[in-house]
């Protein structure tokens, strides 16, 4: 099961998750609940370039991030949480599979973009949740 989330509009994720079981607002904080901390190397980044592999790094390693571009510009990143069999709730990160690896869409060289209006940061974002029972 995947969880899709954007955190800017609640309404447009309610085709997300609908096989969960869930209501929205719960898989929505579920999702949320289950996004890592964004690394420090896309903050200091904004309007820049980084690497992929330090990119990858940022998130603990080749396969446990999966980012996706539009051109050479980071449109989003899929993360992969295993989610605790007894409660219920997002646990660790762990390596992401092969069939979702393969949505990554990045060249070497990724271009974090810096939004107009903003303090060189934007805080959106979009997560894709592989969910593994155990």
């Amino acid at each position: 099961m995947y969880f899709i989330i954007n955190t800017h509009n609640l309404a447009r994720s309610a085709k997300h998750g609908t096989c969960s079981g869930l209501d929205q607002t719960s898989y929505f904080n579920l999702a949320l609940g289950a996004a890592p901390t964004t690394p420090s190397i896309i903050a200091s980044n904004v309007g820049g370039s980084i690497s992929k592999a330090d990119l990858m790094n940022g998130y603990g390693g080749e396969n446990f991030a999966v980012p996706q571009c539009n051109g050479e510009f980071l449109n989003q990143i899929l993360v992969c949480v295993a989610i605790n069999a007894e409660t219920g709730k997002p646990g660790v990160m762990f390596e992401c599979p092969d069939v979702v690896v393969a949505e990554g869409s990045c060249g070497d060289s990724i271009t974090i973009s810096a939004f107009p209006g903003s303090s060189k940061s934007s805080k959106s974002s979009k997560i894709k949740i592989e969910v593994e029972r155990n």
